[in-house]
C-alpha cells in the first residue's frame, strides 16, 4: 500500500510538473512535425492504443483491451496485451497516414461460455483459455481532422501458446486445433 502512495505521488508531481516545464521551453505550440505520439481508443475489440514513431514510416504500438462484466456475467472476461512494430507503406504520405504493414505479439487471457447440446440436452459448458502468438497486420490511417486519426486494420495471427482448460460442462475448444486466430479493428486517436 505504502508503494503505491508513494507511486500516485510521484506521478501526481510529473503530470503537474510537466505543463510549466512545457511552456518554458515551447512544447505546447509544437508544430506538425514535432508529433510523434498517438494515444487510440479501439471501438471494435474495445481497448485503448499508444503509437509512439521511432523513425520516419516506422511506429512502435502498445494496445490492451480489456473486457470484464463480472457482476451481469461471471463469463464475461477477455484481456489482451499487443506490441506491434508498424512500417508505413506509403511514399507521398507523411507518418501517420497511409496503408501500413505491422507485425505484431500478443498474449490473450479469456473464457468462452456456452449452452452446448448433448444427447437432447442443453448443458452449459465453459473453457478458459490462454494464448501467445505472432502475426501480421495490414491497415490503413487516414487524419480526419488535423490531429484526429481513424485506423482500420486486419492481420492473422498464429498462436505458438495454448492452453484449454476445460471447467463445466462439455468442452468447447479442442486444443489440438487452436492454432490460428484473426484480428481486426477500428480506432479514433488524437496526435499529441
Amino acid at each position: 500500500m505504502k508503494g503505491l502512495i508513494n507511486l500516485i505521488s510521484i506521478l501526481s508531481f510529473f503530470s503537474l510538473a510537466y505543463p510549466i516545464k512545457a511552456q518554458e521551453s515551447n512544447l505546447i505550440n509544437q508544430n506538425e512535425t514535432d508529433l510523434k505520439s498517438i494515444i487510440k481508443i479501439e471501438f471494435a475489440l474495445g481497448g485503448i492504443q499508444f503509437e509512439r514513431k521511432n523513425i520516419k514510416k516506422n511506429s512502435f504500438i502498445l494496445s490492451l483491451q480489456y473486457r470484464y462484466a463480472g457482476l451481469a456475467d461471471k463469463d464475461k472476461f477477455d484481456f489482451q496485451i499487443t506490441p506491434e512494430y508498424r512500417f508505413y507503406l506509403s511514399q507521398k504520405r507523411e507518418w501517420p497516414e497511409g496503408f501500413y504493414l505491422g507485425n505484431y505479439i500478443f498474449y490473450k487471457d479469456y473464457i468462452v461460455a456456452r449452452d452446448m447440446e448433448s444427447n437432447g440436452l442443453m448443458i452449459y459448458s465453459k473453457d478458459l483459455v490462454k494464448t501467445a502468438g505472432f502475426g501480421l497486420k495490414l491497415g490503413y490511417q487516414k487524419k480526419l481532422a488535423n490531429r484526429i486519426p481513424i485506423d482500420f486494420g486486419m492481420g492473422l495471427g498464429y498462436n505458438i501458446f495454448r492452453d484449454v482448460k476445460h471447467k463445466i460442462g462439455i468442452e468447447i475448444i479442442n486444443e489440438s486445433t487452436h492454432y490460428l486466430n484473426f484480428t481486426g479493428g477500428l480506432s479514433i486517436g488524437y496526435i499529441f
